[in-house]
C-alpha cells in the first residue's frame, strides 16, 4: 500500500468559487490516449478556504452528456465532501460519501480501470496519493443510476499514465528513480510492476520488471544532468512496454496441456475443447517424434512463445505456441496452442527498406487531399526519426473543420548503439483502408526484420523472421491470423 494518505485539514467555511480546467490532449504514436486534468482552485486568502460545492467538469459519454457533477459538503461528516451526481434535470440520481480534500484539488480522468471509461481520480493538494472511483456505466434507471462505484481505490499522484499503468517519478541529488503501479482491478489495489533506477554520476541504467522478476536493462548509457537518458525513446519504450495485465484468467485449470490443431485448416484454436497432456504425443501424432524444433523464438523475458517444427521434404510444419499472463495474485500462467502447416510456400524474398515513408500500398495519399504537406524529423545522426504527412481530406469532413488529417505517422527508435530497434506505423483508414493501418515492426542488431505485428479487421496479424546466421535474407516466414479465437498459419520458404 501506498504510505501517504490524504492530508486532513480543520475547515473553515467561506463560499468562494474559482474555477478552471487544464485540458491536455496529446495524441500521437507515442502516447496511448489523452490525459485530461482539471485543477480546482480558490482565490487567495489569508485563510484556509473550504468550499460547499466543488463543479467538477466530468466528461460524461453522449447518452448522459447532460448528467452534471460535483464535490459537496457533506451533511453527515463535518469537513468532508460528498460526491454528487444530477441528470439533465437537476435531480440527484447518486450521492456518497467520498472523503475530506485540501485546496486546491486537481481532478484526473484517465482509464485506469480495464478501458471502462474515464475514471474519476481526486488529489488533495500536496499530496502523494488520492482517490479513484471506477465508472460504473449504470444509468437511464432514474434514482437507481450507479454512474461511479462508490468503493475509492487509493493510487498515487503520477506523472505519467498509459493503459491500466501509471508512473511515479521521484528525483534523488544523485539518481532518478521511477515506479510504475498498475491498478490490480480484482484486489482494488496498486501493485508496482517494474522499476527504473538512473545514477546520474556513474551514467548507469536499470529497467526491473517485478512481475517476471528480471531486468530488461542494466548497463552505461548517456544521461543529461537531470538524469533522464539521452536517448529517451528508447528507454521509456522498455519502461513502458510488455508489461503484464494482472486480471482474473481462467486457464490455469489447463496448466500443461496443448489444444489441438483443428482437422481440416490445421489452425490452433484458443479453445481447451481437444488438448495433449504432453508435448511428446503431439509430436508423435504429426510425425516429428523425437525431432527439437527447426526455430525457435523467445519474447524479451527469455520466455519461449514459439516453436516451429519443418518437414521439407513433405512441405509440412507443427507450431507450438506459448502464451503467458499473471493473476491478480501474481501468479504466472502458461497456455499452450498448437498448429499445423498442411503446404509449405515457397517465395523469392524482396528486401525491405524501413525507412520508406510511403504508406503499405506503396502510395502517399496525395492525391486524395488537399494541402497535402510533409514533415520530417532526423536524429543527430542524420537518421530518420519521425515522419508525419498531413492533408484536409474535403470529401469526408466538413469545409470548416479546424486542423489537417493525418495520412501517415511513422516513429522510429534505435539502440545505443545507433541500430533500429522498432519502428511503429499508421496509416489514415478512409485514404488508405483499415488494413494493417496500424503496424509494429522489430529489428535484430543487424536491422533485419524479425519480428511485426499488424492490425487487421478481425484481429491482428504476427509475423516471425528466421534467418540462418548472419545471412541477410530469412529462410522462413511464418504468419499467424490471431483473429476469431484461432492461429491460422502460413509459412514461407524463401528461395
Amino acid at each position: 500500500m501506498l504510505s501517504a494518505g490524504r492530508k486532513n485539514k480543520k475547515w473553515i467555511p467561506l463560499i468562494i468559487l474559482l474555477c478552471f480546467i487544464c485540458v491536455g490532449c496529446q495524441a500521437n504514436l507515442g502516447s496511448n490516449r489523452s490525459d485530461m486534468i482539471e485543477e480546482i482552485s480558490t482565490v487567495e486568502s489569508a485563510e484556509e478556504t473550504y468550499l460547499e460545492t466543488i463543479p467538477i467538469k466530468y466528461p460524461f459519454p453522449y447518452a448522459i452528456k447532460g448528467y452534471t457533477l460535483a464535490l459537496v459538503a457533506s451533511r453527515e461528516v463535518s469537513g468532508q465532501y460528498d460526491l454528487q451526481v444530477c441528470n439533465e434535470e437537476g435531480t440527484i440520481v447518486q450521492q456518497f460519501l467520498c472523503g475530506a480534500f485540501t485546496q486546491p484539488v486537481t481532478i484526473r480522468y484517465d482509464d485506469l480501470y480495464h478501458d471502462t471509461y474515464a475514471d474519476l481520480e481526486i488529489f488533495s493538494a500536496g499530496s502523494q496519493s488520492g482517490v479513484l472511483f471506477p465508472f460504473e456505466a449504470k444509468y437511464g434507471v432514474g434514482k437507481q443510476d450507479k454512474i461511479f462505484q462508490e468503493a475509492a481505490i487509493e493510487i498515487p499522484f503520477y506523472e505519467e499514465a498509459r493503459s491500466e499503468n501509471m508512473m511515479v517519478r521521484t528525483e534523488h541529488v544523485d539518481c532518478v528513480e521511477k515506479s510504475v503501479y498498475q491498478l490490480n482491478a480484482d484486489k482494488r489495489q496498486i501493485d508496482i510492476v517494474r522499476q527504473w533506477r538512473a545514477q546520474k554520476d556513474k551514467e548507469t541504467l536499470q529497467i526491473w520488471d517485478c512481475l517476471e522478476q528480471k531486468m530488461i536493462f542494466a548497463g552505461q548509457t548517456k544521461l543529461y544532468k537531470s538524469g533522464e537518458p539521452v536517448n529517451a525513446k528508447y528507454f521509456e519504450y522498455l519502461l513502458w512496454n510488455d508489461i503484464y495485465l494482472l486480471g482474473s484468467w481462467t486457464d490455469e485449470m489447463h496448466q500443461g496441456q496443448i489444444s489441438k490443431p483443428d482437422e481440416k485448416s490445421g489452425s490452433g484454436k484458443v479453445g481447451l475443447n481437444a488438448q495433449y497432456t504432453n508435448r511428446q504425443s503431439l509430436l508423435e501424432e504429426f510425425g516429428f517424434a523425437g525431432q527439437e524444433p527447426k526455430e525457435q523464438y523467445y519474447d524479451s523475458f527469455g520466455n519461449i512463445i514459439l516453436e516451429l517444427f519443418v518437414n521439407e521434404r513433405d512441405g509440412k510444419a507443427l507450431g507450438i505456441v506459448h502464451e503467458y499472463c499473471f493473476t491478480s495474485e501474481q501468479k504466472k500462467i502458461e497456455s499452450i496452442y498448437s498448429f499445423v502447416v498442411n503446404s509449405i510456400e515457397k517465395s523469392k524474398w524482396q528486401e525491405l527498406n524501413p525507412f520508406d515513408t510511403k504508406a503499405y500500398d506503396g502510395s502517399d495519399g496525395a492525391n486524395q487531399v488537399e494541402d497535402y504537406e510533409e514533415a520530417i524529423t532526423y536524429r543527430a545522426d542524420r537518421k530518420l526519426d519521425f515522419f508525419h504527412s498531413r492533408g484536409n481530406i474535403t470529401w469526408l469532413k466538413d469545409a470548416k473543420t479546424d486542423g489537417k488529417d493525418s495520412l501517415v505517422q511513422i516513429d522510429y527508435i534505435y539502440r545505443d548503439d545507433g541500430t533500429l530497434f522498432y519502428q511503429k506505423y499508421y496509416h489514415n483508414g478512409y485514404v488508405f483502408g483499415s488494413t494493417f493501418s496500424t503496424q509494429n515492426k522489430f529489428f535484430d542488431h543487424m536491422e533485419r526484420i524479425c519480428y511485426e505485428e499488424r492490425y487487421i479487421t478481425h484481429g491482428n496479424m504476427i509475423y516471425y523472421y528466421f534467418y540462418d546466421g548472419d545471412e541477410r535474407k530469412p529462410i522462413y516466414l511464418l504468419t499467424l491470423d490471431c483473429g476469431m479465437g484461432m492461429y491460422i498459419p502460413r509459412l514461407i520458404q524463401y528461395q
